[in-house]
């Protein structure tokens, strides 16, 4: 399994041996895998092994370390596939929940998936897949983390950090990806629309 990070000097995606899985099957430098997870080479989005689950117990999972800022938020993005559904969540080194956990439901074919999460008050994050109910197998691939998006770039506090110009532009939560709210723009005039601020 590749895993990336964001250099954000740079703003280009860097190799991060800290998530780096084995391909021999080994547990890698930074990661402890539960029962149900392995690392295999039958399928990968990238590179020779990608990280599989086989649904088998309620709960098992896939930790991995992330050593960060201290309170700051984050992006974590990785290709998945199967049919068994699995959670994303964070962590702080005593396994104190960080973040909430999200469920993923993968697609048939590889598809991208992301979770925002916040880092412990120390910076080390714990980085959590946990194994769900039903499916047959599961495959996690090419993870990588995000640290230089924009403020209030879901929406979460109404417009804080956008400009919105136009009634026909407004924050709603009638519909979103994540979280509880989204920008809505039900106009195709000109000068409707949001711009960071």
């Amino acid at each position: 399994v590749k895993t990336y990070g964001m250099d954000s000097l740079s703003g280009m995606w860097s190799y991060c041996k800290t998530f780096e899985f084995s391909s021999d099957g080994g547990r890698g430098t930074a990661w402890t895998l539960g029962d149900d997870w392995k690392i295999q080479s039958e399928d990968s989005y990238d590179g020779m092994s990608s990280l599989k689950l086989t649904p088998n117990t309620v709960g098992s999972k896939a930790v991995g370390y992330f050593d960060a800022s201290a309170d700051k938020s984050y992006r974590m993005s990785f290709i998945s596939k199967g049919t068994a559904p699995f959670y994303v969540s964070s962590a702080d080194e005593l396994g104190n929940t960080v973040t909430a956990a999200k469920e993923i439901y993968p697609d048939s074919d590889w598809s991208e998936q992301s979770y925002m999460f916040s880092t412990s008050e120390d910076g080390r994050t714990a980085l959590c897949f946990e194994g769900g109910n039903g499916g047959d197998a599961s495959f996690v691939d090419y993870i990588r983390i995000l640290d230089n998006f924009m403020i209030n770039g879901g929406f979460e506090n109404g417009s804080t950090g956008w400009n919105l110009s136009g009634s026909d532009a407004y924050i709603t939560s009638e519909d979103k990806s994540e979280g509880t709210s989204s920008l809505a723009i039900k106009s195709s005039a000109v000068g409707v629309g949001a711009e960071t601020e």
